[in-house]
């Protein structure tokens, strides 16, 4: 591995452009990628991918993973996951990347997936 992974966050929020111009403050710089209800900033100090979207849900935390440059790390992320003996879901392929599984392993499950982005544009289903 030349780099570490990079750590991947993704907040709820209740006003998109407003939480876009605070983020922009906060990292001083645009994101990456703007869309109706998304924003995200591609990191490199520190290595974060970190996104925002209004989506209906409420303000906070949603998910948290682990960006992989190669398939060999993903595999990896896969084998310790299944190592670590914590409820897991079902491997899946999306169409932005290969999610390996969604770890719940607390009382607040929260969402965490390590994944290989394979694409730049999000679509969902």
């Amino acid at each position: 591995m030349d780099r570490p992974h990079k750590t991947y966050i993704h907040l709820a929020v209740d006003n998109l452009e407003q939480n876009i111009g605070f983020y922009s403050a906060l990292f001083q710089s645009e994101p990456s990628v703007v869309e109706a209800d998304y924003a995200k900033w591609m990191l490199d100090d520190p290595r974060v991918n970190f996104a925002i979207s209004s989506r209906g849900r409420l303000p906070g935390l949603d998910h948290l993973g682990i960006q992989v440059e190669t398939n060999e790390e993903l595999e990896a992320m896969q084998q310790g996951l299944a190592d670590a003996v914590l409820p897991v879901v079902t491997p899946s392929l999306t169409n932005t990347g290969a999610s390996i599984r969604k770890v719940s392993p607390g009382k607040r499950s929260i969402p965490c997936n390590p994944f290989r982005c394979l694409v730049t544009t999000r679509l969902y289903n």
